[in-house]
C-alpha cells in the first residue's frame, strides 16, 4: 500500500488541496468518484509523468507501480483547464502532458517546471478559469465588495441556458498564457 501520505490545504481559490504518497511495492487502490479536476505527478525510478485527471463519476480499482511517488493538485470545484475540458476528461480519459526535460513538461507552448509538494500553486503556472455563483462568502470573489478582475461570476438561480451562456462566454475570452495562481 502506499507510505507517508500527506496532504494539505491550499490559501488559492483555484487549489482545494495538495497531497504526496509514495510505494514501496507494487498493488491496487479505489480511486473515489470525485468531482474535481486533479493535476497528479508520478516519478517511477527514472521517469516522471504529469496527467491531468478529470472527475470520476463511478469509484474504479487503480494498479501502481513499486518504487514510485506521486504528487497531487486537486482543483476547487468549478476550477477547469480551458484547453483540457472536465466533461473531456471524465471518468479515467486521461491527458498526460508531454515532457519538455527530466524536471518539466510542456503546456500550451510553454515548459513548466514540475510541481513540488512545498510550492504546488505558487512555484509555476496554470491557465486556469472558474466559474463563481453566489453562496460564496465575499471575501472569496470580491474585495472591497468588487468582483476581483478576471473572475467570472454566475448569479443564483440561474437556468441551464444561462449557465451553458457564461461557460461559452468564459471559454471564447482570451486566455493569458502562464497566468500566476493567487
Amino acid at each position: 500500500m502506499f507510505e507517508g501520505y500527506e496532504e494539505r490545504s491550499s490559501d488559492s481559490p483555484f487549489v482545494h488541496r495538495v497531497w504526496r504518497c509514495r510505494s514501496a511495492r507494487a498493488g491496487s487502490f479505489l480511486s473515489i468518484a470525485a468531482g474535481q479536476v486533479e493535476i497528479v505527478l508520478a516519478r517511477v525510478r527514472e521517469t516522471s509523468v504529469l496527467t491531468v485527471r478529470g472527475p470520476e463519476t463511478t469509484p474504479a480499482m487503480i494498479d501502481y507501480p513499486s518504487d514510485a511517488e506521486w504528487i497531487g493538485i486537486q482543483f476547487s470545484l468549478g476550477t477547469f483547464m480551458p484547453r483540457l475540458l472536465p466533461m473531456l476528461l471524465r471518468d479515467r480519459a486521461d491527458v498526460n502532458l508531454p515532457d519538455a526535460s527530466s524536471r518539466s513538461f510542456w503546456l500550451n507552448g510553454s515548459a513548466m517546471a514540475y510541481p513540488t509538494f512545498d510550492h504546488a500553486e505558487t512555484r509555476w503556472r496554470w491557465d486556469l478559469t472558474r466559474i463563481y455563483a453566489k453562496g460564496y462568502t465575499d471575501n472569496v470573489i470580491t474585495s472591497g465588495g468588487v468582483l476581483e478582475p478576471g473572475l467570472a461570476f454566475l448569479q443564483k438561480p440561474f437556468t441551464p441556458a444561462s449557465l451553458a451562456s457564461k461557460v461559452r462566454e468564459v471559454l471564447d475570452a482570451p486566455v493569458p498564457v502562464g497566468k500566476q495562481l493567487p
